[in-house]
C-alpha cells in the first residue's frame, strides 16, 4: 500500500512540474520525462548523503 501511494504522489508531482512548464511556455514532455527520470537519482543522490 505504501509502495503504490508513493509511485502515485511521485507520477503526480511529475503532472504538477510538466503542467507548470507547459503554463511558462516551455514543452510538457521534455519536464515530465525530467521529471519522472532525473527526480529519484537526485533524491537518492541527496539521501546518500544525509
Amino acid at each position: 500500500m505504501g509502495s503504490l501511494l508513493l509511485l502515485l504522489f511521485w507520477t503526480g508531482g511529475s503532472f504538477f512540474v510538466a503542467h507548470t512548464a507547459k503554463n511558462k511556455g516551455k514543452s510538457f514532455v521534455v519536464w515530465f520525462c525530467l521529471s519522472i527520470f532525473l527526480d529519484p537519482i537526485i533524491a537518492g543522490l541527496i539521501l546518500s548523503q544525509v
